[in-house]
């Protein structure tokens, strides 16, 4: 998956038939052209959320090459330039990309000039939009497995509505830590399911580092990946609304490294807003 804006318009990417995610606005070449529209990213492309009547992914015009780094599903966990439009410089397919600016609203314009023309390209973003997914009850249903289990705590304590998070409550996972590398715990749902939002519960009594960039990775009904995210500093409940509704029928947490992964409740809440986009309004 490519999220530079350079490459993605020259490999092109996100032009499939009926969904063109590009625009062309290198024929500008006097002072006074202009254009205005809507991008997505590339999570909304790529789960059909999008109209090639109003949207654009990648936007090329004299020099410059445009995208929204939306964080979220397949690119939820990115670090850099997070709900930001990012304008790069490459000259050909070949060519090195330049990070040149990042816009939101609070840094909006950036104005390019160049040898090259007689005249500037300015690029200002009017508006983000983040609609929300409303979610709804709670998904009940599935089994659930781990890497390895020690002291007895099995992987169907984290979805035994047991909401006690100390090891004396008996509803806390375990995994075996140093005889365990890259320990990850599963939910396999009975059935494939419209997921908006996962509450993850910690344990509370102690070792609640544990779960410090821990990943959540969720699956569809053919295994293929729909959304992941680094969860990033453990909380006692970490909530994680995932920006849009996806189909779901497997979900995956996991540490890096010779860890124990421990926790005391999972749960999934059905996506009840349906998907929506998010597009940045360029002006």
């Amino acid at each position: 998956m490519c999220f530079n804006a350079g490459k993605s318009w020259y490999t092109g990417w996100y032009t499939e038939p009926g969904k063109d995610g590009h625009q062309d606005l290198n024929y500008f070449d006097t002072p006074g052209q202009w254009w205005k529209g809507k991008l997505v990213g590339i999570d909304d492309y790529l789960n059909n959320i999008f109209d090639e009547n109003e949207h654009r992914v990648v936007t090329r015009t004299p020099g410059l090459f445009m995208m929204f780094n939306r964080a979220k599903g397949v690119n939820a966990g990115v670090k850099a330039y997070r709900n930001q439009v990012v304008v790069v410089q490459q000259w050909n397919k070949s060519g090195r990309s330049n990070v040149l600016a990042t816009l939101d609203e609070e840094t909006s314009s950036f104005t390019y000039s160049s040898q090259h023309y007689d005249f500037d390209v300015i690029v200002k973003v009017c508006e983000i939009a983040y609609p929300p997914i409303i979610t709804g009850p709670q998904i009940i249903g599935g089994t659930a497995s781990q890497s390895s289990t020690s002291h007895g705590a099995e992987a169907s304590r984290a979805i035994d509505s047991n909401l006690d998070n100390t090891w004396a409550g008996n509803s806390v996972t375990h995994t075996e830590g140093d005889d365990d590398f890259d320990p990850w715990w599963k939910l396999v749902l009975d059935s494939e399911e419209v997921v908006g939002h996962i509450r993850v519960y910690n344990r509370g009594d102690c070792c609640g580092d544990r779960l410090n960039n821990a990943f959540i990775e969720l699956f569809d009904d053919s295994g293929t990946s729909v959304f992941s995210i680094n969860m990033g500093t453990a909380e006692t409940v970490k909530e994680v609304f995932l920006g849009s509704a996806y189909n779901v029928k497997e979900v995956v947490i996991r540490l890096q490294g010779n860890k124990v992964l421990s926790l005391a409740e999972v749960q999934l809440f059905v996506a009840i807003g349906g998907p929506s986009s998010s597009p940045t309004r360029l002006c």
